[in-house]
């Protein structure tokens, strides 16, 4: 027990977990910088009932580091970020913009079953949905919402495309830097 929290050793996955006596109302969500408490998910999961529980880093994906925090399966086996013990409510791995510079498909899709397998064995009971990566429609981010969601049916998750989300809504004049929302593209 620490100030802040309590940790404990999860034999069945061999790894060490965060304890939360409330995580069957959590959503645990494994993302980048489009999965932080006050984004469209987070924001998005709360209005669902869920309390999230952010995982992951600005900057990161199922390939890519940021210098801090590992891709999403060695971050994970690294224990950078904990998993909370028991079985949450709902599990959602977001990401893959950050993943549009550089590494192949292959690269990315193995991460991604990676990380999944390893989800689905520490949380066997518990629904994971993928959500994909959100921007215009076109390009490499939409290749890769495109390949996501060919893993996540072949995986048997749920899957949410935001790949034209920018388009659709008319998001567009509400990104700060090109690829990030500012507050009110994230309401």
């Amino acid at each position: 027990d620490f100030q802040k929290g309590t940790l404990m050793f999860a034999p069945r996955v061999g790894r060490i977990m965060s304890y939360d006596p409330s995580v069957e109302q959590s959503a645990v969500v494994i993302g980048d910088s489009q999965a932080g408490p006050y984004t469209w998910v987070g924001k998005g999961l709360s209005a669902l009932g869920y309390k999230p529980v952010i995982l992951g880093a600005g900057g990161t994906g199922y390939t890519r580091g940021n210098g801090t925090v590992d891709n999403y399966p060695e971050a994970l086996e690294a224990e950078e970020w904990l998993l909370p013990w028991g079985n949450p409510g709902l599990v959602i791995i977001q990401g893959g913009g950050n993943d549009a510079y550089g590494p192949a498909n292959a690269e990315i899709r193995n991460n991604a079953v990676q990380l999944i397998r390893e989800l689905k064995r520490t949380y066997p009971h518990t629904r994971l949905v993928m959500v994909g990566v959100i921007g215009d429609g076109k390009g490499r981010r939409a290749e890769i919402d495109d390949l996501l969601a060919r893993v996540a049916a072949e995986q048997g998750l749920d899957f949410l495309s935001p790949k034209d989300w920018w388009k659709r809504y008319s998001l567009d004049s509400k990104l700060d830097d090109g690829l990030h929302m500012g507050k009110a593209g994230h309401d």
